[in-house]
């Protein structure tokens, strides 16, 4: 008998009042963990939201500096230079040049096909700096452009550019605080017809925009350890720095993947 109620009482289980302390106590740790989680979502998805608006803002302004067929700034008429960007008559429009490594004619022949870099702090809705830098696109690798711009003190400011970027950018979105980001791929391709070469614009394109609330750190060492280390994020939006990283990103047809998204990096 003394056996058979031991057996009883091993085999009851839990009681009323044990029962009601687990779930409080699972009711306690999900009232902490729900909003953090629902919160984080919230910034992530700000964050996307911000790199969207600054990639929109970005991809009209190059697009109608492209197709202005003219000097942008009238200061800048007899040196035909804007800093990071030119006006080309061949192509009737206004391109990204790396003047390391593009002196070509501005009067007769086209520009190398290169990329523009762009970095804007805003704070209150309003630019407290804007940097760009250029590469051309067959160095790239050699000399990467976003490495140069994260540089800082090696990032141009002040150029005749930065300022009508200011102006354009900054009627056409409002600014949440913090750093925004941007690459702009320049294409072309050639064709000659007997004696004559038909130049044929493929794009001027935003290849993607980023948006973080702290700016990413200054570039220093080699840019593939820096690379890993600073500019590579994964699905959950964050950084190596634990920073969450906003994206929007056109698509890349000759990886066919997307540029700058989340699972990968920024270059």
């Amino acid at each position: 008998m003394i056996r058979y109620l031991q057996r009883q009482i091993a085999k009851r289980g839990f009681t009323m009042i044990e029962l009601i302390v687990v779930i409080a106590i699972i009711a306690a740790l999900m009232a902490v963990i729900l909003p953090s989680l629902t919160g984080e979502r919230e910034r992530i998805n700000a964050a996307n939201s911000a790199a969207r608006d600054f990639y929109a803002a970005v991809q009209t302004t190059v697009s109608k500096y492209s197709t202005y067929d003219g000097q942008l700034s009238p200061a800048y008429i007899n040196n035909n230079n804007l800093g990071v960007i030119r006006y080309y008559p061949l192509m009737g429009g206004n391109y990204p040049y790396d003047a390391s490594y593009d002196h070509a004619n501005t009067d007769s022949e086209p520009p190398l096909p290169a990329s523009l870099y762009i970095m804007v702090h805003a704070q209150n809705d309003v630019i407290r700096d804007v940097a760009a830098v250029t590469r051309a696109q067959a160095n790239t690798s050699a000399n990467p452009g976003i490495y140069t711009l994260l540089q800082r003190n090696a990032a141009d400011r002040n150029t005749e550019f930065g300022k009508l970027l200011v102006n354009e950018i900054d009627d056409r979105l409002v600014f949440t605080d913090g750093w925004y980001y941007a690459r702009v791929d320049f294409n072309y391709t050639t064709s000659v017809f007997g004696a004559v070469e038909d130049i044929k614009l493929n794009t001027v394109k935003v290849a993607y925009a980023a948006y973080s609330r702290n700016e990413l750190p200054q570039a220093s060492g080699s840019y593939g350890s820096f690379q890993d280390s600073a500019l590579t994020f994964g699905s959950d939006y964050k950084l190596n720095t634990g920073d969450i990283c906003g994206t929007c990103a056109s698509w890349d047809s000759t990886s066919n993947t997307r540029i700058g998204m989340a699972g990968t990096r920024l270059e």
